[in-house]
């Protein structure tokens, strides 16, 4: 244990307890779960896909306990694969920030239960060789961790939006823009693989692609449904992919690899392919979000998507660096990040 934690918590009452996750310990945490978001409930099993099932390895959890043995704040950062500039590292994505309602700021010390785990979360990523933590926190968050975590400014994510008013123009392009095939997919495989090394010198800055992780996120996740389709050649070769899931009669469009070399409009027809789907599952209108530099900004317009004027209670990212020379907004310039690299859908 570093000498930063050790001084966090020699600010703690000698009752209280702060201490890493242990197995055994998700009845607790749903618990509090509960009672920070009255009404939501987190399932057991989507607790165990979340925290225990990236393929970059198990979460960092911090647990503060009360001196009667409850869990009063809650600390999390998900493992994940990623790259900066060609080279994989490894990021870390900070959710699930919790304190008990009834413990918040009373007998925690400095800055109550919320900075403290956050404050050993950071160290104990640091120490885990992470490069880069990045989430998508509330606004009250994001103001104590603005200053009190040197977290950096936000970035608001930039989303497109349309309306699903008719069933998509074409399901296939125009036959000038050579042939290819586009169709839903169960899985990805080498396929997926063999696109995200042929694409990833498009995405200097993103988490790595690949199927295992793609496969985690997005076929292993109990409770809701993700489809993803793809633009593929003659011979099966995959050349680019939507992923799509629908919540409440909203289409969500969750992640999009999209070489640059590409022509627009088999693209086009590609997200056109994903918004019909979601349209017949129920969707009334679809939203995404895409940076400003990313392949499938200008497709995505083509295809009917606008984008949305920020408004104060828009998700915004937020990251700290801890490798040495590494600038946070060297990171975030440059971030190819989508919904689905969050947890918010």
């Amino acid at each position: 244990m570093s000498g930063t934690v050790a001084e966090i918590l020699a600010t703690l009452p000698s009752s209280v307890t702060l201490r890493s996750y242990r197995p055994g310990d998700e009845a607790d945490i749903l618990a509090l779960y509960r009672a920070v978001y009255p009404g939501r409930e987190l399932a057991p099993e989507e607790w165990r896909w979340k925290f225990t099932g990236s393929p970059a390895g198990e979460s960092i959890i911090v647990l503060c306990h009360a001196p009667d043995g409850t869990l009063v704040s809650h600390s999390a950062a998900i493992l994940v694969a990623a790259q900066i500039r060609g080279e994989r590292c490894l990021f870390a994505q900070s959710v699930d920030a919790m304190s008990h309602p009834s413990f918040r700021g009373a007998g925690m010390g400095r800055n109550g239960g919320f900075i403290q785990n956050a404050r050993v979360l950071q160290e104990w990523v640091r120490e885990g060789g992470v490069a880069f933590t990045f989430g998508f926190p509330s606004p009250r968050h994001l103001q104590l961790g603005q200053r009190l975590l040197r977290y950096s400014p936000p970035y608001p994510a930039p989303r497109y939006a349309r309306v699903v008013e008719a069933l998509p123009r074409h399901l296939r392009p125009p036959s000038e823009a050579g042939p290819y095939t586009i169709r839903p997919v169960d899985a990805f495989g080498r396929e997926a693989d063999a696109l995200w090394e042929a694409a990833k010198d498009d995405y200097p800055t993103a988490l790595v692609r690949d199927a295992a992780y793609l496969n985690w996120r997005y076929r292993s996740r109990p409770g809701r449904r993700y489809q993803p389709w793809v633009l593929a050649d003659t011979d099966g070769r995959w050349l680019a992919w939507v992923v799509a899931t629908v919540d409440r009669k909203i289409g969500y469009l969750v992640d999009m690899l999209v070489p640059r070399s590409l022509p627009m409009e088999p693209v086009v027809a590609l997200i056109d392919a994903a918004v019909g789907w979601a349209r017949n599952e129920g969707a009334e209108f679809c939203e995404t979000w895409m940076p400003r530099f990313a392949p499938a900004r200008r497709p995505l317009e083509r295809s009917g998507f606008q984008r949305v004027a920020e408004s104060p209670h828009q998700a915004c990212l937020t990251g700290r660096s801890f490798a040495p020379g590494l600038g946070v907004k060297d990171v975030m310039d440059t971030f190819y990040f989508q919904m689905g690299d969050s947890d918010h859908i």
